[in-house]
């Protein structure tokens, strides 16, 4: 999973090999699962920023979609500290809401390989489905700034543009 900077960084430096390479590349950007916690506002730059990028690559047969994998039992969840009293009670939560990776796996790699989505670009996906963001992630104006501010901040520009 990347933030948004590394969601801006990676399609800048893959950008010219892609379209030659993998004519039918599309773009998975994940949300991570600890954004979408703690609300949509802080999913807001990912979504922004994937709407952004789709129209960068509205000529080419890539296409970039953001996808929300759920709440995924990862390694993640050992950090918390070990024989504690919470533990069986962490535990048994775990079990009735999270799903396992696998499953947190398939939005992903139904975008990137199903002929179901195959052209459709710039969309948010939940469960396979296309969700609406917040009205803000479809603010043209914050997608242009989110980008340019990326631009700036990394140094980077050119290889993705409208």
């Amino acid at each position: 999973m990347l933030s948004p900077i590394g969601d801006f960084v990676v399609p800048q430096l893959l950008g010219p090999h892609l379209g030659p390479l993998f004519p039918l590349a599309r773009l998975g950007l994940l949300l991570d699962m600890m954004e979408q916690a703690v609300g949509l506002v802080a999913d807001d730059p990912l979504l922004l920023f994937t709407q952004e990028l789709a129209e960068r690559l509205k000529d080419t047969d890539i296409t970039a979609n953001a996808s929300y994998p759920g709440l995924v039992e990862t390694t993640i969840w050992n950090l918390l500290p070990e024989h504690k009293w919470y533990q069986v009670i962490l535990r048994v939560v775990k079990k009735l809401i999270l799903i396992s990776e696998e499953e947190g796996a398939q939005t992903s790699i139904y975008l990137a390989s199903s002929d179901e989505v195959k052209g459709i670009t710039g969309k948010y996906f939940c469960k396979k489905k296309a969700k609406n963001p917040s009205g803000r992630c479809k603010d043209i104006r914050l997608q242009k700034e989110l980008w340019q501010l990326s631009e700036k901040l990394t140094g980077l520009s050119g290889a993705v543009s409208c």
